[in-house]
């Protein structure tokens, strides 16, 4: 599918493509297969509240992945390559934007975390997206390697509750002068970060 093609899902027609999704499944697994559908994001939004119709926005990925925030999955990276196509296009996304699209969502900019909140905010005021889109993807890896380690040597340790804390943590250990780990930090960041890119390093 073209990424200029646009299509709206809207509380009039989603119920529609729903049971078409439905039938599609019978189809192909029989009628005695079980099935559980879960809306999340905008589709539970637009199913329950249906304040808004759902887009392919590219803003409203970028509150979905900062919401979530994990530093040892793809989120942020993401979030970056996002912004660094945008740029490419002609089209960049503005911080408004962004603003609007997780207030849009989740109701309040706080409804962020705070790291998440400083990331973005660092990255929109350091531009450079295309340069730490490749950064952050390597060390989003490595932080995900740390885990599996990590979890390989203490079986259980790690829940859904801890998970984003540990991360953090390993990753800071695993390199403290990591551009993920300034990126989440306040304002003192932005001359290092800044400094870093003139000098290629």
């Amino acid at each position: 599918m073209s990424s200029d093609l646009r299509f709206e899902f809207t509380k009039e027609n989603i119920d529609i493509y729903l049971k078409e999704l439905g039938k599609e499944y019978r189809r192909q697994s029989g009628k005695g297969m079980p099935a559980e559908l879960i809306l999340i994001g905008g589709a539970s939004v637009l199913i329950n509240y249906g304040f808004r119709n759902m887009t392919t926005d590219s803003e409203y990925l970028i509150a979905m992945k900062l919401r979530s925030g994990r530093q040892y999955k793809s989120d942020l990276s993401d979030v970056l390559g996002i912004l660094a196509e945008h740029e490419k296009e002609g089209t960049p996304l503005s911080m408004k934007q962004i603003r609007k699209a997780v207030t849009d969502l989740y109701g309040d900019w706080n409804s962020l975390p705070n790291a998440s909140q400083v990331f973005i905010e660092n990255v929109m005021e350091n531009s450079g997206f295309e340069q730490l889109y490749e950064q952050i993807t390597r060390e989003e890896q490595e932080t995900k390697e740390l885990l599996i380690q990590l979890e390989e040597n203490y079986p259980g340790i790690i829940t859904r509750a801890n998970v984003n804390g540990i991360a953090e943590n390993l990753q800071e250990k695993a390199d403290r002068a990591s551009i993920l780990a300034r990126l989440r930090q306040k304002k003192s960041v932005d001359t290092k970060i800044t400094d870093e890119k003139k000098s290629g390093g």
